[in-house]
């Protein structure tokens, strides 16, 4: 399956999409374990009833980082290759997974940002884009996107915003005290949801497309997104698999209000394609599925949801890569926003994550690979969770938005979006 793939792409229009998911952790999980710690770490800003004490945000914040360079970091190039760095805005302490969108001369932002008071989840933020280059991320408008949940993606469809998330229903019984791992091991079903808002912001329809009790067949933390037809977008979930050699997701095609058209499942060995942290990308009869399982996989997909082949793309470092959840095309290249970190150890709790970003031409050869933080001296920390970049394209402006982690006045760290910007420049 690794013969590469010539693949026929619609160059006409812009179009990103990206999957997504990390499991949620509970408190517990590394030295964050209980309420009450100071910590607000990545299940309590999902969840902000469980420990509201812990989660108060700081103050966003525009960093201009040419005036913060040191003269180690000018030894790493501003500009590499087709990109060159612009700026960055970092916006308030506590936000978390950045969904970045584009619609005519409009950028939105979508991520976990909790407001108990308020019965918050996720926001939206609406940022004017008419002039790119010269972006005010202090003005903006925003609205409340979902009451409750965790992991969200979201594409833009018909002049409407479209989002899918998960909640969680916790179990009664679920024990007291600091626990470790995903929550959904202590979840006594979940429901995958859906909401259309206007581009304004203001809610036109939320529903659920399905629920569970049988996370072995079904795990909605794992979930992609992908515009198909003009009344329909695709959806995959993963599975709660215990066999570490396999990969289990499906794909449903679902309407815009919320029913289940067709539903596939796949099972394969997992040498080639993970059930999370993935997009998915279209082209012409299909679209292509970017995963990593170690390298970067690209597999394509027809318009009936059957695999095809894969283009596993060989990098050149002893990283290993995760979370290729955003895609984006620029002319003749594909541009993937990705983590990565040291390969000798898988715990990201011991060995974090940092945002990475690679350019392919359209047969899947390298221009640019490389951690974003060593290809342009960004004075960044480390990544929260998996990172999840996406991406976005004004102009010959990419907008690359990511989780960072913040360091509190006691040391404890807390998630936290950034936005670098860059420069397109492609010869």
């Amino acid at each position: 399956m690794k013969k590469q793939l010539l693949i026929s792409i619609l160059l006409s229009t812009l179009i990103f999409t990206a999957c997504s998911k990390e499991e949620t952790d509970l408190p517990g999980e590394g030295e964050n374990t209980a309420c009450g710690d100071g910590i607000c770490d990545e299940h309590e800003t999902q969840n902000p009833d469980l420990c509201p004490e812990d989660c108060e945000t700081e103050d966003s914040e525009v960093v201009d980082e040419d005036e913060e360079e040191t003269e180690d970091d000018q030894k790493i190039a501003r500009s590499t290759g087709p990109l060159k760095y612009q700026g960055t805005y970092i916006m308030e302490a506590g936000t978390h997974r950045p969904e970045v969108l584009v619609n005519d001369d409009d950028l939105y932002l979508l991520a976990v940002h909790p407001d108990t008071d308020e019965g918050i989840q996720h926001r939206g933020y609406i940022f004017d884009a008419s002039d790119p280059l010269n972006m005010d991320f202090d003005d903006y408008e925003s609205f409340a996107l979902t009451p409750e949940g965790s992991d969200h993606r979201a594409i833009i469809m018909d002049d409407e915003i479209v989002v899918v998330y998960q909640v969680n229903v916790m179990s009664e019984d679920m024990p007291e005290g600091p626990v470790s791992g995903p929550a959904e091991a202590y979840s006594e079903s979940q429901k995958l949801m859906m909401a259309r808002f206007s581009l304004d912001g203001e809610e036109i329809f939320r529903d659920e497309i399905l629920s569970t009790t049988d996370f072995e067949e079904d795990n909605f933390p794992d979930m992609c997104m992908l515009a198909w037809s003009e009344d329909s977008f695709l959806v995959s979930t993963g599975a709660s698999n215990t066999n570490p050699k396999e990969t289990i997701f499906k794909i449903r095609e679902v309407s815009l209000d919320a029913d289940i058209i067709t539903e596939e499942k796949y099972e394969m060995t997992n040498d080639y394609i993970a059930s999370i942290g993935n997009s998915m990308f279209p082209v012409n009869n299909g679209f292509l599925f970017f995963s990593s399982t170690q390298n970067i996989t690209v597999t394509e997909f027809d318009e009936e949801l059957n695999i095809g082949d894969t283009v596993e793309i060989e990098q050149d470092n002893d990283l290993a890569y995760t979370f290729p959840t955003g895609v984006i095309e620029y002319g003749d290249y594909y541009i993937v926003g990705y983590s990565s970190h040291e390969a000798d150890e898988p715990s990201i709790e011991i060995n974090p994550l940092y945002p990475a970003i690679m350019v392919l031409t359209k047969d899947f050869e390298i221009i640019l690979d490389g951690q974003i933080n060593e290809l342009f001296s960004l004075d960044a920390d480390l990544g929260s969770g998996h990172v999840h970049p996406t991406l976005a394209i004004i102009d010959d402006r990419l907008f690359y938005t990511w989780s960072s982690q913040y360091e509190k006045d006691d040391g404890n760290n807390m998630p936290q979006v950034r936005i670098e910007e860059f420069e397109l420049s492609f010869n």
